[in-house]
Order: C-alpha cells, then sequence, then structure tokens
C-alpha cells in the first residue's frame, strides 16, 4: 500500500489516500465475499431443531437439535455427501429401544448427556446402550447446543426471507384435481421462480388422486424454484402426489412451510427442499431433498438431492462482520488524522 505526497505550499500539502481507500475498498469486498457461507441446508440434507424419530435411514450429514428416537435400526449415511459435517451429531440425547443398533458411515458427535461405554474387548462401542456401527469415530461436543441455537436463527430468517420475496409466477387449478406451476418465460439464469400457494389445503386435504406438476420451457435455466405455503396446521392426503418436472428438477425446488406448525405429509414421496422451521412434521412416503424443521417423525428414507439454493444474501452467515467493520473504521480514523491540510 503507498501514500503519495504533492509538492507545493505546506498550505496545500496534505497527504493523498486515494489508494489507500481503495485498497482498503477492495480487502473489505474481498473480506466479505470470501468469508459469506452458504445456505446450511446446502452442507446438511437434514436439520431438526427439536427431536428426530426414525425407523429408516438418512443420506448425507444429519444435525438433531434435540434427542435422537430409535426404536429399530437406523442408519446415517453421511458418506454420500460432500458435506465438511460429521455423519450424525445430536445435540440432545439418543435415546429409544437400546437393543436397536445405529448405523453411522462417518463420525458420530454427540453431546455432554450421553454415555459411551465399550464392549467386545473394548473394540465396540454403545451410546446409551445403543451399539454404534461402522462409525468411524465418536467424539463429544459441548457445542452442539449453540450450534443448534445458531441453526435455529439461520433457517428462521432464511424461511422469512423466501417468504417476503415477490410472486413472479403463476398457479393453475384444474377441474380435475390438478395444479400446474407456470414459471415466468422471462426469467433468466439468477433468477428465481417465486410461487404463493395461500390456499394449499386444497391440494393437501383432498382425497382425490390430484398431482402437481411444473410447467416452463426455462426451468432449467433459473437458479431455483421457491414455492411458499401458507396455512398453520397442514395435512396431505396419501394420494397427493408431485409429479413430471418435480421429479426432473428436485434440485432446484425449495417448499418454504414459513407459518405451519403441524405438517403432515403423505405416502407419496415429497420432492424438494423442504423449510419448515416452527414445524413438527410427520412424513410417511421418502423424502427427496435437504429438509429444515422443528422435529420431524418418519417411517421412510431421505434422500440427497445436492440442492445449491441460498436465500437472500441479507440472510446468508458472514463470519465475524463487526470486527471487520471494526477495522475498516479504524483505517479510515487513521487516515484522516495523518491528513496534513
Amino acid at each position: 500500500m503507498n501514500v503519495y505526497f504533492i509538492s507545493g505550499p505546506l498550505k496545500s500539502k496534505r497527504i493523498i489516500v486515494t489508494k489507500f481507500f481503495t485498497a482498503l475498498s477492495l480487502f473489505t469486498y474481498f473480506s466479505f465475499s470470501v468469508n459469506a457461507g452458504s445456505f446450511i441446508l446446502n452442507d446438511y440434507n437434514l436439520i431438526t431443531l427439536g427431536d428426530f424419530e426414525t425407523t429408516q435411514h438418512v443420506d448425507g450429514s444429519v444435525f438433531v437439535g434435540g434427542d435422537l428416537i430409535a426404536n429399530q435400526s437406523i442408519g446415517f449415511f453421511g458418506k454420500d455427501t460432500d458435506s465438511p459435517y460429521s455423519a450424525l451429531a445430536v445435540a440432545g440425547k439418543i435415546t429409544g429401544n437400546t437393543n436397536t443398533p445405529i448405523n453411522v458411515n462417518g463420525n458420530l458427535e454427540i453431546s455432554a448427556e450421553n454415555t459411551i461405554t465399550t464392549f467386545d474387548n473394548n473394540n465396540k462401542f454403545r451410546v446409551n446402550g445403543h451399539e454404534i456401527q461402522n462409525s468411524s469415530g465418536i467424539s463429544l461436543n459441548t457445542d452442539l447446543v449453540n450450534l443448534a441455537v445458531d441453526y435455529k436463527a439461520e433457517l428462521e430468517d432464511a424461511s422469512l426471507a423466501f417468504k417476503n420475496l415477490d410472486t413472479n409466477s403463476t398457479v393453475d387449478y384444474f377441474e380435475n384435481k390438478n395444479y400446474k406451476l407456470n414459471i415466468d418465460q422471462s426469467l433468466g439464469e439468477d433468477d428465481y421462480a417465486i410461487f404463493s400457494l395461500d390456499d394449499m389445503n386444497n391440494f393437501f386435504s383432498n382425497t382425490s388422486n390430484q398431482e402437481i406438476d411444473i410447467l416452463a420451457n426455462n426451468i432449467s435455466d433459473i437458479a431455483g424454484i421457491i414455492i411458499n405455503v401458507s396455512g398453520i396446521t397442514l395435512n396431505q392426503a396419501s394420494n397427493n402426489k408431485a409429479t413430471g418436472n418435480f421429479s426432473n428438477f428436485k434440485d432446484k425446488i425449495i417448499w418454504n412451510f414459513y407459518e405451519a406448525t403441524t405438517l403432515s405429509l403423505g405416502q407419496s414421496a415429497f420432492i424438494g427442499t423442504l423449510l419448515a422451521p416452527l414445524a413438527t412434521v410427520t412424513a410417511m412416503g421418502d423424502i427427496d431433498g435437504s429438509v429444515g424443521v422443528d422435529s420431524l417423525i418418519t417411517t421412510r428414507e431421505i434422500h440427497i438431492v445436492n440442492n445449491d439454493i441460498t436465500p437472500p444474501t441479507s440472510v446468508v452467515k458472514v463470519n465475524e462482520p463487526t470486527t471487520l467493520l471494526l477495522f475498516v473504521f479504524a483505517f479510515i480514523a487513521l487516515a484522516r488524522r495523518f491528513t496534513v491540510k
């Protein structure tokens, strides 16, 4: 970084800090850019802020903010994702039927509420009586409770940010009980198609053989599809299902149940990322996508889809922003102090 002086009468001499501020601005921009984190559901395939009860397996990394309830043999296959996080982290306790093993393909992190014991000549491990199979390691992490608080704030902020995006695409409902989501054809590479389903109970609770699909020629070009769904209590009929482009473009879809507190999904597969940070969710079919909910009870599998959708940048986590701003202000003050008038 260079500082230049202009020759001339002393009265007009001053330190020229143009390059100083240019360099400082570039540093500030670069720092914010490299420190901005991705949406947490791009790294975890499942986050529950509270309890998680399952009888099946989950692909990808899993964070349980409450208790993990295992009454049957269950599996966590974190090795199937490039996530930097453990295959399974449990901020509460591992509970349920202690005769059921838990398969963890990767590292298992648990809070200090849990007890680790050994058996088979100390070659195998149990957590609260549950045999842990195939794990690459078990570690105590006293920060998991704090992480649960952070993840709660991030998921709730993201849900609100998605909800506040302006609707730009339309929904048609036909007499044969089918929904068609029509993406605005003018949307391009950096755009999200935003849908608002203000009366989703018609789709969820209708017992007719009902389907929902997405129509667009530009669906492969746009950045993503956000489906904002209103409703406090939603119960999906078992024969309602998403078809067609939902299956073809599942990595582009986020269902945002921004105000739901109870969400019951039917037996058909749920396709796309499920964001419902206030809801207790019950799922009787597979979930093909990431999940961020308050609590979850499921009798089927959760499959990884590798979605890359992020919320508006205002809620993307930035590391140490306060420290960086203090650094900027300090340099500005220093520059002004050494300016000679």
